[in-house]
C-alpha cells in the first residue's frame, strides 16, 4: 500500500532549544487513524543534514492494531551516524515514561533513509485524558 501524507494536519516546528527540537501535532485526536497514512514535520536542519519525523496515527503497514508509529527520516546526500532520541512528552514537557523511546545511535545513508517504531506508543495512551499527554487544544508534542 502506497504512504498517502495525510494534506489536512498542521505540524509546526518550535524553535531549538539546547539542540532539542519540539514538534506539535494539532488535533492529534482528530486525525485520520487509517493505515500508512502520515503526517510530516517541515524538514529541518541538524548537524550540517536535513531531517524530518513521520508520525502514523493508525500505525504504518507493519503496526499492530492501535499503535502509532514514528520515523525519522534523514533527508540529506551523504551518510551520517547520529545519535538521536524521539519521544512524546506531557503538556507540562515533561517526558512520558510509558512511552517508548527511539534512541541512538543509528546509521542513516544517504538520501530519504529512516529509522523507526511501528509500535512505538498505543494510541489510546496518547488520547487518555488521565495521562495528560494531549494539550487542552488537542496538541501531541
Amino acid at each position: 500500500m502506497p504512504q498517502v501524507l495525510i494534506e489536512n494536519a498542521k505540524v509546526s516546528v518550535a524553535p531549538p532549544r539546547w539542540k532539542t527540537l519540539y514538534f506539535n501535532v494539532q488535533n492529534f485526536k482528530d486525525l485520520p487513524t487509517t493505515r500508512d497514512h502520515y503526517v510530516e514535520t517541515p524538514k529541518f536542519s541538524c548537524n550540517g543534514h536535513e531531517w524530518s519525523l513521520r508520525i502514523y496515527p493508525g500505525g504504518d503497514e507493519d503496526a499492530d492494531e492501535g499503535y502509532v508509529s514514528i520515523y525519522l527520516h534523514h533527508r540529506s546526500e551523504g551518510s551520517i551516524t547520529a545519535n538521536y532520541e524521539v519521544m512524546i512528552v506531557d503538556r507540562f514537557g515533561r517526558r512520558k515514561a510509558q512511552s517508548e523511546s527511539l534512541k541512538t545511535p543509528g546509521h542513516f545513508f544517504d538520501g530519504d533513509d529512516a529509522i523507526g517504531e511501528e509500535d512505538f506508543i498505543k494510541r489510546s495512551d496518547i488520547l487518555d485524558k488521565s495521562k495528560k499527554i494531549l494539550g487542552s487544544d488537542g496538541t501531541l508534542t
